[in-house]
């Protein structure tokens, strides 16, 4: 995975081109209009690649300044972006300049697979629930993927099912909220379009009053919508039951049945020591409050 990234990294454009075929122009929800080419030889494997146009020279700066930086980012769980070019033209008598950013690509996601075991549970109906193994290596990957952007003095900002992506060989890759120049985090675009599936307590406090810059710590919520995620797949079912989408409030009482229930299955023993830590492992009060507070980091 990481020397086939780092060969085309240390290749030209043209060169890296002439080993894909362009499959299709699409707009996908995190890195916007993008073309996805395919390996001519191996149709499992896609790169994206995107155009941008900085309006003025001190955007085209930061903006190229931003993709170097990320370009840097050397962790197997963290999308990568292997090739940055410069172009510069002239339009109208103005100077313009267009940058090119190509990286991998991947259509499936923790999602899909998550729909996939749920399918195979009513099909052979039986009870059995998301592969315990499984659900330890996803967690692991994740957590390695975000201590090394909190490492980084970043977060990921928008951790759900569909933005937990996977290799072609079931490995985990994540694209976090400012991977693309000026994108918003999953708070922002809550406050845009009323989805707060995934917030933590605290930053729907921070929702309910309408504030644009949460004054809260946001690796928290980070660690909060992974246990979400992760009991999500635990439990094969949506977490937009555990939300008062009218008072804008988490039902931390129906978390904490759920994992009970997983529990008392004797399911995830060892697992849900990790899912939101010090919160959804008991159902007296004490717990609750601490639930509320949520974990801290992904280093602890």
């Amino acid at each position: 995975m990481g020397n086939s990234n780092q060969k085309l990294q240390e290749e030209k454009y043209e060169n890296v081109m002439k080993k894909f075929k362009l499959k299709e122009s699409i707009h996908h929800h995190q890195l916007g209009m993008i073309r996805v080419h395919t390996l001519k030889d191996d149709n499992n494997y896609s790169i994206f690649e995107f155009h941008k146009t900085p309006t003025t020279s001190e955007e085209a700066k930061l903006m190229l300044a931003h993709y170097k930086n990320r370009k840097c980012y050397n962790n197997d769980h963290l999308t990568q972006i292997f090739f940055i070019s410069e172009q510069h033209s002239q339009i109208l008598c103005q100077d313009q300049t267009q940058l090119t950013v190509i990286g991998e690509f991947f259509y499936n996601n923790i999602q899909n697979e998550m729909k996939t075991n749920y399918l195979s549970k009513n099909y052979n109906n039986t009870t059995s629930q998301f592969p315990e193994s499984r659900l330890w290596q996803i967690t692991l990957q994740i957590v390695n993927a975000c201590t090394f952007l909190e490492k980084n003095g970043r977060h990921h900002g928008e951790i759900k099912s569909k933005n937990i992506y996977l290799h072609p060989d079931q490995s985990v890759k994540l694209t976090e909220y400012n991977f693309i120049y000026g994108s918003m985090t999953g708070y922002q675009k809550a406050l845009l379009l009323n989805e707060f599936q995934y917030l933590s307590p605290e930053l729907l406090k921070e929702l309910r009053a309408n504030n644009s810059s949460p004054n809260v710590d946001l690796i928290k919520g980070d660690v909060f919508a992974l246990g979400l995620t992760l009991l999500e797949l635990a439990s094969l079912s949506s977490s937009e039951q555990y939300y008062d989408w009218v008072k804008k409030e988490v039902y931390v009482d129906k978390v904490i049945k759920a994992n009970d229930q997983l529990i008392t299955e004797r399911l995830f023993n060892t697992f849900y020591q990790f899912n939101l830590p010090d919160g959804i492992r008991s159902g007296n009060q004490t717990k609750i409050q601490r639930f509320k507070g949520g974990a801290i980091s992904f280093r602890e």
